[in-house]
């Protein structure tokens, strides 16, 4: 194995296999065949990522016959078309929205189809039947009704609307959306890494490059519609191998205002379990010290050799007050009660509150507009000297150019402030800030912008193209204090001695004083990103796009760690690029859907390697100063990697779709893993270095199901996955004995294997209304990150390298995200406006909705400290919630309309153990003592149990009530929230 590792680690930089595709995915079937070869036609364009097909006949009432040159019109826009010799019409280039169509001939009476749904990236099909004006019948009328099968779902995905959910229980922001979806985890997108995916908001990416996160997660009264996909993405989409989650923005109606105001109010209650962290009779330390206080003298009972505990208060207490001990007592006491000033305060007594406004209309006959904002203010679950902010406002601004021209300029931002908890899920982290959440704290301030403008144009009514110009911007502060934000190298403070401040942390409890925190970071990043498309109607059955994609990044990261010891400079800045082309064809024929398609993606980091990865800098000077310049480096490689993609749909009958797709999927790793740079920032000495060499992650994925409709609304969904991941990035460290030090840096070590298949049961029809969806799933590798499973290379003063596989499984694990059983039940049930008695003019039931949401999944797999070779091979207890909400509709109040709502979280106030304190991956130097603690004795016994103790031995006869540490969540909870609408 060690050998495998390090020929992986020197290996030079190949080109990418070539990806064959598997016997069982080749279709012998000539129309097939034939799509693909159109798929290939040179196009340069970028499929229009959101916006949809309409799609339908024309027929006589009478007769049944096609009626070709009857026109059909989306009302309220300049989109329409005619039918052909067939009867048939289709309208391309229509944002996701309702609308409705009117169908117009000479001789017939005119027929409207209302609120009908268009979906990006799908065909809703739309059917007319048209009388003879002669009969006299006069214009008809028809409300569409949303198909309970999408007839070319190729795909595993779901589409969401606001209104949908906007009745469940905490549905506030993408971010929940996401929990609606089984195959969505703990932000893990069916088994992979987090960060696997990719979100885009009207075709614009909003993926910091830094770490690939989302910027911001956009709030659902900006949303007009939100689909996650997560098998079987297009061609269009890159740098995602996990999921998609494709979200499009309202837009301004064209003929009237539009407008929605949203309060909500959480009522005051502790946010974390169990008593009090100041409450003196729920605290038992608390309690000895400051209630009993006998125990300064005496000591610890349970010692063989008890001493004084005065002592320990402050340093050098023992020799002041010419040895007057009561003297020295009084001091100590004196100084703890003051440190411990905030025993017995009450907290959770603050509001959290948020308002949202979402507005949007004409401005004149072309332009229209939308904004939406929102303004939340949250309290963290201890008192802090202000609450976290955030303020998020999302708009866009369409104009009609010229006849089938449109410019979209869209944009987003996010403000947050907050205050950070430093090491949260740790002992000690809790004991540097609980009794200190001024000096102890960090502070956050993050601002994200977007905005990007489209230009869309139709040169026919089968062939548009658009346009794209766009920019993101990330920045990222976290502070804290009284520590300076850097040092100048010639000063070298002395912590314990210097007067930037004095902590104090010689209590007897063990718990912090002003310790303060030391570690600061300033990153920032931009994406400017072009677009370029066009999209056409080859014929009646083949819809042809293709495109190019460009990204230019810069980072700039001004990182300043452990400022009073050992400081260390992760100061960088990066140009890397990156740029994608490719094609897609959907070819509908009468039995058969596909789409076929095939990416390239190239990008290039801008950056030199150090070939050695022992001593990257070469010698330090003779003042022991290293030169990162000195250090060997080559230029990194350009990657390239080639992408085939399909998916198919068998329309066996009008309730049974058979569905699957093949996917190759390449994402380039977060720029964390490419061009950063830690080093000592007084001798510069290597610590971690970025890869710019680094590969592609990839994946290939299969995905196999079927869907059936079942009547009355009820659809079943079922689909099997298969996953083989390459190429993770995994982190490994190396040693120089003669250099005496150690550095690290990352490479495509890892790989995954994933499994597992989903049954989705919806209803969207009718008085009840809801979901059940269930995923098992089966995730194994190496490491659930990228510094899980470090090896460790070691070169002697002979040139000698040797392995250290410690970190490194001996054999695949379950991965620690993994969730073998996830169920989620989402139900709304809805009353007519006619429902329940009457009370003099009023129905009280009438125009109510009760919803519910739950969900129950396996617990995590953890390590246990018995035999910390079998890794993984536990399970935490399995993992419960519900929350459920009411509301009443008034349409009619004071001119508008409004929606008063109640809702519960937690209804049963179930409590999760917190993981990643509790079960933390024990190791032979960290034997994790909570995890012994909580096998061997549980959580609730008072002398032993891991609610109490983490460490005896170093605790004393000090326990403390750890419920806010080792639960994760929060108790029940409950939420009050108004919405009007004029």
């Amino acid at each position: 194995m060690a050998r495998a590792f390090e020929q992986r680690l020197h290996a030079p930089a190949r080109q990418p296999e070539a990806l064959v595709f598997p016997k069982r995915w080749r279709i012998g079937v000539r129309k097939l065949g034939l799509g693909m070869v159109l798929a290939f036609l040179p196009v340069a364009t970028v499929l229009a990522q959101n916006v949809g097909r309409i799609a339908g006949t024309v027929t006589d009432a009478s007769t049944g016959e096609p009626l070709p040159g009857v026109n059909v019109v989306v009302e309220g826009t300049s989109r329409g078309a005619a039918t052909d010799v067939d009867g048939t019409y289709y309208i391309l280039n229509v944002p996701p929205g309702r609308y409705d169509l009117r169908a117009s001939m000479v001789g017939y009476e005119a027929a409207v189809v209302t609120d009908v749904i268009v979906h990006a990236n799908r065909t809703t099909t739309v059917d007319f039947v048209l009388t003879d004006a002669a009969i006299g019948a006069g214009e008809v009328v028809v409300t569409a009704e949303r198909p309970d099968v999408e007839r070319d779902k190729t795909s595993t995905s779901y589409v969401v609307r606001p209104e949908e959910v906007q009745a469940l229980p905490g549905i506030r922001d993408i971010g929940d959306v996401l929990r609606l979806s089984s195959d969505v985890v703990d932000g893990h997108f069916r088994g992979g890494r987090l960060g696997e995916e990719f979100y885009s908001v009207q075709g614009m990416g909003i993926m910091n490059p830094l770490d690939n996160s989302a910027a911001f997660m956009p709030i659902m009264s900006a949303v007009e519609e939100v689909e996650v996909i997560t098998s079987g993405f297009g061609a269009q989409y890159g740098n995602a191998q996990s999921g998609v989650v494709r979200i499009s923005m309202k837009e301004g109606d064209r003929t009237a205002w539009r407008t929605q105001v949203e309060a909500r109010v959480r009522p005051p209650g502790r946010k974390h379990f169990g008593p009090s962290v100041f409450d003196p009779d729920d605290q038992p330390y608390l309690r000895l010290l400051l209630v009993e206080g006998d125990i300064w003298l005496r000591g610890d009972p349970g010692s063989d050799d008890p001493q004084p505990f005065y002592g320990a208060m402050a340093s050098g207490l023992t020799s002041y007050f010419a040895g007057d001990t009561l003297a020295q007592l009084a001091m100590a006491r004196a100084l703890y009660e003051q440190t411990r000033r905030d025993a017995g305060r009450t907290y959770g007594q603050n509001l959290d509150h948020s308002v949202e406004l979402a507005t949007g209309g004409p401005i004149n006959d072309r332009m229209r507009m939308f904004v939406a904002l929102r303004t939340l203010d949250r309290y963290p679950f201890l008192p802090t000297e202000r609450p976290d902010t955030e303020q998020q406002v999302m708009g866009n601004l369409v104009t009609d150019l010229w006849d089938g021209a449109a410019l979209r300029v869209s944009g987003g931002l996010l403000h947050e402030r907050e205050s950070v908890f430093p090491s949260r899920n740790s002992v000690g982290g809790y004991q540097q800030w609980l009794w200190d959440r001024v000096v102890g704290l960090r502070y956050r301030k993050r601002t994200n912008v977007q905005l990007g403008a489209r230009l869309t144009h139709a040169l026919s009514p089968s062939t548009y193209y658009e346009v794209q110009l766009s920019t993101l911007q990330t920045s990222d502060e976290v502070g804290s204090t009284p520590v300076p934000h850097t040092l100048p190298d010639t000063v070298n403070i002395n912590w314990f001695v210097g007067t930037l401040a004095f902590p104090n942390n010689n209590s007897p409890d063990g718990l912090d004083y002003q310790i303060g925190n030391h570690t600061f970071s300033n990153e920032k990043s931009r994406t400017i990103s072009f677009d370029g498309s066009i999209t056409s109607q080859v014929t009646e059955a083949h819809l042809v796009n293709g495109g190019v994609q460009v990204n230019a990044y810069s980072i700039d990261v001004a990182n300043m760690l452990n400022v009073r010891t050992s400081r260390l400079a992760e100061d960088y800045t990066a140009r890397p690029f990156e740029a994608a082309v490719y094609l897609q064809d959907k070819m509908e024929f009468e039995g058969l859907i596909a789409n076929v398609g095939l990416r390239l993606d190239l990008w290039y980091s801008g950056m030199e390697y150090y070939t050695d990865l022992y001593t990257p800098f070469g010698s330090p000077d003779s003042t022991g100063v290293f030169d990162p310049e000195a250090g060997t480096r080559s230029k990194a490689p350009v990657h390239v990697r080639v992408q085939p993609r399909v998916g198919i749909s068998f329309p066996v009958t009008a309730s049974t779709v058979f569905h699957l797709n093949y996917g190759a999927f390449m994402q380039r790793p977060s720029f964390q893993y490419i061009v950063s740079r830690r080093i000592g920032q007084v001798d510069r000495r290597p610590d971690i270095l970025g890869n710019p060499a680094l590969k592609p992650e990839t994946t290939n994925s299969y995905d196999i199901g079927v869907l059936q409709g079942l009547g009355a609304g009820f659809t079943l969904d079922v689909s099997g996955y298969y996953k083989d991941v390459k190429n993770l990035v995994e982190q490994a460290q190396f040693t120089d004995e003669r250099a005496g030090y150690q550095v690290a840096s990352f490479f495509n070590l890892d790989y995954a294997d994933i499994r597992g298949f989903r049954i989705a049961l919806n209803k969207r029809r009718g008085a009840l209304q809801g979901s059940l969806n269930y995923q098992y799933s089966y995730a194994t590798g190496k490491s659930p990150n990228a510094t899980a499973a470090s090896p460790l290379f070691s070169r002697d003063t002979l040139g000698v390298v040797t392995s250290d596989l410690t970190n490194v499984p001996t054999r695949d694990i379950i991965l620690d995200f993994d969730r073998t059983h996830n169920l989620i039940v989402s139900l709304t049930y809805l009353t007519g406006d006619q429902a329940g008695p009457k009370i003099g003019n009023v129905r009280p039931f009438a125009n109510m909705s009760f919803s519910v949401y739950s969900t129950a999944r396996s617990g995590r797999p953890y390590t246990s400290p018995t035999d910390i070779r079998l890794i993984n091979t536990k399970r935490t207890p399995a993992e419960y919630n519900t929350d459920v909400s009411i509301s009443k509709h008034f349409p009619r109040f004071f001119g508008a309309s409004a929606t008063f709502y109640f809702e519960i979280f937690n209804l049963f106030n179930n409590a999760i153990l917190n993981y990643n304190y509790l079960f933390r991956r024990p190791t032979a130097t960290n034997p994790n003592l909570a995890l012994q603690y909580y096998e061997t004795y549980g959580i609730e016994d008072p002398d032993n149990g891991v609610r109490y103790w983490w460490d005896k031995g170093r605790q004393g006869p000090f326990a403390v009530d750890q419920s806010f540490l080792i639960y994760s969540n929060e108790p029940r909870s409950y939420s009050l929230g108004v919405r009007v609408t004029f």
